[in-house]
């Protein structure tokens, strides 16, 4: 029996418990057309209903751990602004309303980076990534109209910047924030995990804003898809020719229910190879009984290619249901290569996470690993040693580079700041003394250019510890100096000549990356590591540290990339044991790995493009030797490798398609991915398609080898050769002649007022080009001779203004123009154009249409703020013309 209450409460004592309720819940609420916000007395974020149905499932962190106080800054029917207070520093949230989009905007004066995370309430169902995470674009940039849909709560999924939020009453919102990252980081863009996502690295005085836009208003109600997750059954996904594709798709434990909605299932996959070509496919049909008792489903095929491959796996109900239901969908990567007893075989699938970089350096092929560490942390102050941490260190390098037969060495870095000069030569001894027998070779300081003047480096750090190291073990081997670039490089070496202290050094060691724009061989990396050898005076090169790339590239041109640095590096005599690859497996910093540990697509250790041609290419090179690096005509290369039973030849260009016509003892082509080249024959020749990316092409052992043709003759578009340049505008620090001055990477050392990471280049004076207004660059040669072969080379088109739709064009009086070549959409930096010869004086580009953004996508970083700005200008540029003829 229940008891009865009576009592009354005055309407105007009612009217302030409803208010004082409203406010423990939500200081400010702002209703449109499409949605309704409710903000929290702290400023945070409460609620976001889209026509009644709640998108969040707790408020907005802005900072976790954070405890922030809001002081009202503005409210009008636009905007609201907060400014925020706490103990650890200020900052501020604005939020912008409109019709169909919120806009909040986040700024933090914490020092560091900070994180935001927005926790989705189980009414948004799917979580479509409109990022390309693919091998055709750079996955920081590009976007996608319709992409691949995880229902939610999902399995994680990284580096996603902009997606399209489902929602149980079919409405859909597009959520995106703004593309900056860290300094040196576009990996860190965004991840989803369960109902929650989250933005790290949020930098100090940065504003960071997110978008929330209705898409499409509520339809017809939606169900729930399962969530899964395809594993390969092989570690690594990481399989051997000849054997059957095989994967195992589990159920998430949070969505196998979901299955219950259809009686029968079908799954379909998609398999596309590293061309990005369709090469199988296939579906099944599954009963929901049989997969709610396993939790999961198996599929198997045959594909009889080497290479690096990706699959889409889509869920959907093989059957018409009540309601609709969207496609459950997760893209993998699986790699194929040989079973070579070179390399060692993959281990157990058990064991797949815990590898080491040892472990996948070999997987690879690479013979090189690099222990660097603080010497300020385990010597803190004279006379204290922290060794029980280093002896940890230096025993798994030794016992992980045994058991895979791997070589280290030890770079130590970061001098104590407490050290004279005879402290750390004391260093030094106790160091190299203690681990002598597990470590022979020795590096002084990463990058001291950074923080030493060379004079100041060869004193205070190479001198006294190749001195105490020397004295500890006169065996072992000081390379030095580490220094990042290779006119760093040159500098450093300089300065060593000078002192007289390159006797204190048994190798040299460089950090050989390019710069913005730059391609490997554009920054001339094979001649001046040839000057790096003859400063050295003989002492052995190293590559101590490579692989960090600035533009963002797709993974098809990283790969290329990759592999052109190796394979120029042999050509100049750098072994695998003295090249060390920085980013092989991902930490969480720069895409640009070789393999994938921080995304659901590789958590298991899923070779990248870029490793899987690594791998390739030591299949191919084996255990033959290189020979000479040869330039049959201007940007094609040919390496030419003796075999125990074959020889090989390696042959790319600088990035751009010629038909080669070769001759010789020839057996095979192969692609960089391992497959057969179509090789054509001609009567006693043989037509090859080249491109940037290498081709391994097999001869018998000792072979001939020709390149029969084209044959390119004298270039005369050249200021040595008489030339003369001019264009519809320029630069005053980049003139027309510069990019006639047969000067096309980047010089050492750099010429006054010139950038230190671009060669010289003629940049036009203004922006823009178009039809109605083309930009135009011009060559009159000394005088008219027989064209017939033109070559363009430009900065890389992805930070930088180039030409995307050109015409070139020659004239014998410079009035009346024939067009020899046209390019639509291009989005490389050399073309090379043949022809049968023409007569002309005058060579001319026409310039209708910029590359105008990152990867051609027609904007540019930070690309999906309203108020964007640009990166870099929008005037075009170009390295260096060239024109063929007699």
């Amino acid at each position: 029996m229940g008891r009865n209450f009576s009592f009354s409460i005055s309407p105007i004592i009612f009217l302030l418990f409803l208010f004082t309720v409203s406010l423990s819940f939500s200081q400010w609420e702002v209703r449109k057309k499409e949605y309704t916000v409710q903000i929290g007395e702290d400023g945070m974020l409460r609620s976001l209903k889209i026509h009644n149905l709640e998108l969040l499932r707790s408020p907005l962190e802005f900072c976790p751990g954070i405890h922030w106080t809001a002081q009202l800054k503005e409210n009008n029917a636009e905007s609201i602004i907060f400014n925020l207070q706490s103990e650890q520093g200020t900052g501020e949230i604005r939020y912008r309303f409109r019709d169909n989009q919120l806009r909040i905007s986040l700024i933090h004066r914490l020092g560091g980076f900070q994180t935001f995370l927005l926790h989705f309430s189980d009414d948004v169902l799917a979580f479509e990534n409109l990022q390309n995470n693919t091998v055709k674009g750079a996955e920081a940039i590009q976007y996608l109209q319709r992409g691949e849909i995880r229902p939610l709560p999902s399995p994680p999924l990284s580096r996603v910047q902009r997606a399209r939020l489902h929602l149980r009453n079919g409405a859909q919102v597009l959520f995106w924030h703004s593309g900056w990252g860290a300094p040196f980081n576009l990996d860190e863009i965004g991840s989803i995990n369960g109902y929650t996502y989250r933005r790290n690295l949020l930098e100090n005085e940065k504003q960071m804003d997110i978008y929330f836009q209705i898409e499409k208003p509520p339809a017809n109600p939606l169900l729930p898809a399962p969530a899964f997750i395809p594993y390969g059954e092989t570690a690594h996904n990481l399989f051997y020719i000849g054997e059957q594709i095989r994967f195992r798709i589990k159920f998430t434990p949070e969505t196998i229910e979901r299955l219950n909605q259809a009686e029968v299932w079908q799954l379909a996959w998609l398999v596309k190879d590293f061309w990005d070509k369709e090469v199988a496919k296939g579906n099944i049909r599954f009963k929901k009984a049989s997969a709610l008792k396993d939790k999961t489903v198996s599929i198997s095929f045959p594909l009889n290619k080497r290479g690096w491959f990706s699959i889409r796996f889509v869920l959907t109900p093989a059957e018409p249901i009540n309601l609709p239901i969207l496609p459950s969908e997760f893209t993998t990567r699986f790699a194929i290569v040989r079973d070579d007893k070179a390399f060692p075989r993959r281990v157990d699938f058990s064991e797949q996470y815990s590898m080491s970089d040892y472990y996948y350096s070999a997987l690879l092929g690479l013979k090189c690993v690099r222990e660097s560490h603080n010497m300020s942390d385990f010597f803190p102050e004279k006379g204290k040693f922290r060794w029980e941490d280093l002896d940890r260190i230096i025993e798994n390098a030794d016992r992980e580079s045994k058991r895979w037969n791997v070589h280290w060495f030890f770079q130590a870095n970061s001098r104590p700041r407490w050290c004279s000069e005879k402290d750390y030569e004391d260093i030094a001894y106790l160091l190299v003394s203690r681990y002598k027998d597990k470590c022979k070779v020795w590096e002084v300081e990463n990058e001291p250019n950074f923080s030493y003047s060379p004079e100041e480096y060869i004193k205070l750090a190479l001198i006294p510890f190749s001195k105490g190291a020397k004295r500890a073990d006169p065996s072992c081997h000081i390379i030095a100096p580490a220094c990042v670039s290779v006119h760093h490089t040159l500098r450093f070496l300089e300065a060593m000549e000078s002192a007289d202290a390159l006797k204190y050094l048994d190798g040299i060691s460089t950090h050989t990356y390019v710069g913005p724009g730059e391609p490997w061989e554009l920054f001339g990396n094979p001649h001046y590591i040839r000057m790096m050898q003859k400063m050295a005076q003989d002492k052995p090169i190293w590559q101590s540290e490579q692989g960090y790339w600035w533009d963002n590239v797709s993974k098809q041109k990283f790969a290329r990339y990759v592999v052109r640095q190796f394979l120029n590096a042999l050509a100049v005599g750098i072994p695998p044991e003295r090249h060390f690859y920085y980013y092989v497996v991902h930490r969480g910093f720069e895409p640009m790995y070789l393999v994938e540990m921080g995304s659901s697509e590789g958590q298991n250790g899923t070779l990248e493009p870029g490793g899987v041609a690594v791998r390739i290419m030591n299949e191919e090179i084996g255990n033959a030797k290189p020979q000479s690096l040869e330039e049959p005509f201007f940007g094609v290369y040919a390496l030419r490798f003796s075999g125990e039973e074959e020889d090989i030849v390696a042959l790319w260009t600088l990035d751009f398609s010629l038909k080669l016509i070769i001759r010789g003892d020839i057996i095979s082509a192969e692609d960089i991915m391992g497959n057969k080249k179509k090789l054509m024959k001609k009567g006693k020749d043989f037509l090859l398609d080249l491109d940037g990316y290498p081709t391994y092409v097999k001869l018998k052992k000792g072979g001939k080898f020709e390149i029969v043709s084209p044959r390119v003759e004298t270039n005369w578009a050249e200021i040595s050769k008489g030339a003369r340049a001019t264009a519809s505008s320029y630069d005053e620090k980049h003139p027309p002649q510069n990019a006639i001055d047969g000067k096309w990477f980047t010089l050492y050392p750099t010429p006054a007022g010139q950038e230190e990471w671009i060669g010289t280049f003629w940049q036009a004076g203004e922006e823009g080009a178009s039809e109605g207004k083309p930009v135009w660059f011009m060559v009159e040669l000394a005088q008219t001779r027989a064209v017939n072969g033109l070559m363009l080379l430009t900065p890389l088109p992805a930070i930088t203004a180039v030409p995307r739709d050109f015409q070139v064009q020659l004239s014998q009086d410079g009035k009346n123009w024939r067009t020899v070549a046209k390019v639509k959409e291009g989005e490389e930096w050399a073309y090379y154009f043949s022809f049968s010869p023409i007569k002309a004086k005058f060579i001319r580009v026409l310039i209708t249409r910029l590359n105008d953004g990152w990867h051609l996508d027609g904007q540019w970083m930070p690309i999906v703020s309203e108020d964007f700005h640009r990166y870099t200008n929008l005037k075009a540029s170009i390295l260096e013309l060239l024109a063929f003829g007699y």
